[in-house]
C-alpha cells in the first residue's frame, strides 16, 4: 500500500510538473501514482523519444527518466543527452536500481525505483 500523505518539502522543492519517462509504463505506475498522493503533478509517458517531444510540449521542472534494466540504459542516457542539449539547467534524473548505478548514467541524479524513499530524496536533491 502506497502512502498518500502529501509531502510538503518535496512541493516546496518543485515548482512545476514532473515527467516520468521510461520504455514499460507498468513499471513507473507505481511511482506516478505516489508522487501524485503527494500532491505532485506527474506527467508518465511510455518511450524515451516520446518524452523528448512531450518535454519539449510542456517543459517540466523535473524530468525522471525510469531505467528498469541494462537494456534500458543507452536509451535513457541518449534522452538526457538531448534535453540536456537542448536546456542545460534542465533536472534530468534517473530511476535504476542499485547495480545500474555504475552503468553509465549521466546526469543530475541516480535515484531508487522505490516510490516510498523517492520524494525525500527527490526534495533532499533539487
Amino acid at each position: 500500500m502506497l502512502e498518500t500523505s502529501e509531502s510538503p518539502a518535496l512541493r516546496g522543492a518543485i515548482s512545476g510538473a514532473i515527467l516520468l519517462a521510461g520504455e514499460n509504463l507498468h513499471t513507473m505506475e507505481p511511482i506516478c501514482a505516489h508522487l501524485g498522493a503527494q500532491g505532485l503533478v506527474v506527467d508518465c509517458v511510455q518511450g524515451f523519444a516520446a518524452s523528448i517531444e512531450h518535454w519539449q510540449e510542456h517543459r517540466h521542472a523535473v524530468v525522471l527518466l525510469d531505467v528498469p534494466s541494462a537494456t534500458a540504459v543507452e536509451s535513457a542516457v541518449a534522452t538526457a543527452v538531448a534535453i540536456k542539449r537542448r536546456d542545460p539547467r534542465q533536472f534530468v534524473g534517473y530511476l535504476a536500481d542499485a547495480a545500474l548505478h555504475t552503468s553509465g548514467l549521466a546526469g543530475d541524479g541516480i535515484f531508487p525505483r522505490n516510490a516510498r524513499q523517492l520524494p525525500g530524496l527527490l526534495a533532499a536533491s533539487l
